[in-house]
Order: structure tokens, then C-alpha cells, then sequence
């Protein structure tokens, strides 16, 4: 009994840790990207300085798609983690 608890605190812990490695890793690769220099002959979204509006930026044109799919397997995880409890 005592060594099952011991395992579980443990996982607990494991898990917190790969959860703070990999926000660490990702706010670091941020700030990299945000520091390249720009390049003077390129506007935005590396469109030719000139470019018309109607070429927006790929990310622009998807990015709700990113935040569906993100709150669809939050909504999952969510559920699973639920019945996994109730169980």
C-alpha cells in the first residue's frame, strides 16, 4: 500500500516535470524565432515589400482551424480524464 502510493506521487512528479520541460522548450523556441532580424526587401509574411492585401499571410487564413482542433482535444482529454475518475 505504501509503495503503491510512493509509485503514484512519483508519476505525479514525472508528469509535472515533462509538463515544465516542455513549456520551457517552447517559450525558448519563441524567443528564437522573435529574434531572427528581419529582411528590408520583404514585407510581411515574406510577401515582396509592394504586395497587395490580397495576399494575406497563410497562418491568417487557418488559424481558427488550429483553435477548434486545440479546444476539440481539450474537450477529449477532458472527457477520458472524467471517466477515468467516475470509474
Amino acid at each position: 500500500m505504501i509503495a503503491l502510493k510512493n509509485r503514484d506521487t512519483l508519476n505525479i512528479l514525472k508528469d509535472k516535470l515533462i509538463t515544465a520541460l516542455v513549456l520551457v522548450f517552447l517559450t525558448l523556441a519563441t524567443f528564437t524565432v522573435q529574434g531572427q532580424p528581419p529582411d528590408p526587401t520583404e514585407g510581411d509574411c515574406n510577401i515582396p515589400a509592394g504586395g497587395g492585401a490580397d495576399e494575406p499571410c497563410p497562418l491568417d487564413t487557418w488559424v481558427y482551424v488550429l483553435i477548434i482542433a486545440a479546444l476539440i482535444y481539450g474537450v477529449y482529454k477532458l472527457q477520458k480524464k472524467q471517466q477515468v475518475l467516475s470509474a
